[in-house]
């Protein structure tokens, strides 16, 4: 990982000029998406210096990390729900990016999530790093508008988002949550996996959670992906278990309807023994996905 000045510079500051570390939450539908991270004082170096194809680790002491209860979408690509560490990338003279390490192993392979924006004067100096969530407009959005703002001094960087809602019922001892995932996305699962619901037991500290992720025809149960611990949050990230992930079956039919459905919506739920039944709509198709409980969900 490239360490530019900045970064460098940032490391070498003493304990006590450190703030407590702030966790700006944005909450949806009852659901948060929270950026934690440790504020560090402005010093003499600015974000300017980040270079090109350079990362910066967005704070101070542990990583920085994104966590989410609920799919974010970024572009054309969704935010699965998990833990991340996330760091900030400069990509050209004028843009940077918020990273989400780790986000492409959720879904099996593939480049990370990254909120792209552009990377501007500040309308008003810092004296430390500060996050912020801003909420967004609901109309005519899947869900809830959403931008993420970085400041740094006498820099300024903004990234848009969508958190996306969804309706949760009870099968059995577990919670389903399926998210209202554009039906444009649904259908590109034959060329691009994607995370529509997910399935949850416990409760905070004891929650166990996987993403019901659809490719083609297969469905999995995939364990939502953790942060690194080790090495103060820099350790090497691990892809999520693949013995808690059940695999299953996705069958398409027609939907039947005059108008095509906008965004992706529960039609039934069942659990019978050691096997789930989830009959979704999205566009013009019904999907039927059978699977099994994961592993350790029994």
């Amino acid at each position: 990982m490239t360490r530019p000045t900045l970064i460098a510079a940032a490391l070498l500051l003493p304990a006590t000029l450190l703030a407590q570390r702030d966790d700006p939450t944005l909450a949806w539908e009852k659901r948060n998406t929270t950026i934690a991270y440790g504020a560090v004082p402005v010093g003499r170096h600015t974000l300017a210096e980040l270079e090109i194809g350079g990362t910066w680790r967005l704070g101070m002491n542990e990583a920085s990390t994104w966590s989410t209860e609920m799919p974010l979408l970024v572009g054309d690509r969704l935010l699965p729900p998990g833990e991340y560490r996330v760091n900030l990338q400069r990509l050209d003279e004028k843009r940077c990016a918020l990273v989400a390490n780790g986000s492409g192993l959720a879904l099996g392979g593939g480049g990370d999530v990254r909120v792209e924006g552009e990377l501007a004067d500040a309308k008003k100096k810092t004296k430390k790093l500060e996050l912020e969530w801003e909420k967004g407009a609901t109309k005519d959005q899947p869900g809830l508008g959403a931008t993420i703002h970085v400041r740094f001094g006498e820099h300024a960087w903004s990234g848009e988002t969508t958190l996306l809602g969804g309706k949760t019922t009870k099968l059995g001892k577990f919670q389903l949550t399926v998210f209202t995932v554009p039906a444009k996305l649904v259908e590109g699962r034959k060329t691009s996996p994607v995370p529509v619901a997910t399935l949850s037991k416990g409760k905070a500290k004891s929650l166990e959670a996987w993403n019901l992720v659809l490719n083609g025809d297969e469905a999995k149960l995939v364990p939502w992906m953790t942060a690194p611990t080790d090495s103060f949050g820099f350790g090497e990230i691990e892809p999520p278990d693949g013995e808690r992930t059940s695999t299953g079956s996705v069958a398409a039919a027609d939907a039947q309807v005059d108008e095509p459905i906008a965004a992706l919506e529960l039609v039934a739920s069942s659990l019978d023994k050691d096997r789930i039944e989830v009959v979704l709509r999205a566009g013009k198709e019904t999907l039927t996905v059978a699977i099994d409980v994961p592993p350790d969900g029994k």
